[in-house]
Order: structure tokens, then sequence, then C-alpha cells
């Protein structure tokens, strides 16, 4: 006696049954559509994005080692690591880490978190609009310093031949010219932000 279609299909592998190849999931666990499933990270892309932040923090004037943790921090998943899944990640010592992390907190780039059910300490990336604004205050505060500093060597040249003053005056007047466009900068942002 031949089979109806209701029994056939129901005689079928649940991985069939769905339209999928191959054998059926194990005991407990359930077909998931190919769509919903995300790619495995590419650790190792994300340890080069790393290495080239790295580079880049370097050029500008930072450690290496700090822009390598913000590199791996910007892709962290979760967004919080602990100090030891950062030297891992990054083939480092913890120590390093650590002198790394500090450079990066000073500014508010980065925030010493605590995660529950962990006693280490868990570092996460502040960049954000938030963070970035902040960075950029501290960015303004070190430019005004350094005007600061300009005018009182400028004070200092007054009694030195003419050219000392010409150039410790024209970089005072650049570097005050480049604070009032930070200010101006972060004053737009703050409209566009709204």
């Amino acid at each position: 006696m031949a089979s109806s279609p209701g029994k056939r299909a129901a005689s079928r592998s649940p991985a069939k049954a769905a339209g999928g190849r191959g054998k059926a999931p194990g005991p407990g666990k359930q077909l998931e559509p190919e769509r919903d499933q995300q790619p495995e990270p590419d650790r190792r892309a994300e340890r080069e994005f790393a290495d080239a932040i790295g580079f880049y923090w370097e050029d500008a004037g930072g450690t290496r080692m700090a822009g390598r943790v913000l590199g791996a921090l910007l892709l962290a998943d979760p967004p919080e690591l602990s100090s030891s899944q950062l030297a891992a990640h990054l083939g480092v010592s913890a120590a390093s880490v650590s002198t790394a992390t500090r450079e990066l907190i000073n500014p508010g780039l980065v925030a010493r978190v605590r995660v529950a059910g962990h006693r280490q300490d868990h570092f996460r990336c502040t960049i954000g609009t938030i963070g970035m604004a902040v960075f950029f205050e501290e960015r303004i505060r070190m430019t005004r310093r350094f005007v600061d500093l300009l005018a009182r060597g400028e004070r200092l040249a007054a009694g030195k031949p003419a050219e000392v003053g010409v150039q410790i005056g024209e970089m005072r007047r650049f570097f005050e010219f480049i604070l009032e466009e930070q200010a101006a900068i972060l004053d737009r942002w703050d409209q566009r932000a709204r």
C-alpha cells in the first residue's frame, strides 16, 4: 500500500523537511535559517586593523600599543574586555595593556568598567558622540596651554634679536587661530548633534 503524501513528509528528516540538506540537528537544537546566523569574526583581520590603528596612533604622537588597544576595543564584542583578554587578542603582555589603557583613559577615549561576575577590571571604548566631544575638548585645552606657553616665550624673547620674537610670535598667532577654529568646530558639532 502506498503511503500518503502527509506520511511521506513526516518521515523525512527535519533538516530535509525544512528545505535544508544533510543531517537533522542534535537533540535540543533547532534549525535556524542561514540568514539569521552571524558570520564568524575574522580575528586575523581584526588584529591587522588594531595594528593599523596602532601605527596611525604612533604617527599622531601616541604610543603604538595604545593605538592597538583602541583598535581592539573599537571592534570588541562584547564591548568590554579585560586586560588579559586584550593581551591574548593582541599577543602582548598584560603590563603593556595596562600602560596603554592609562594613556587612553586620560583623554576620555576608554573607560574602566566593572562586569558583573568578574573580579578583573574591564575596558570599554567611549569614543561615541559624547566621548569624541570630551576628547576634542581635551585637545582644545592642550592647544590653549601651548598658546599660553608661546605667549610666555614671546615675553622672554623681548630682549633678544627681532627674528627670535618674530618666530615665536608667528607660532603663537598660528596656534591662536587653531584654538579659535577648534572651538568653532566643537560648537558646530553640538548644533549638528541636536
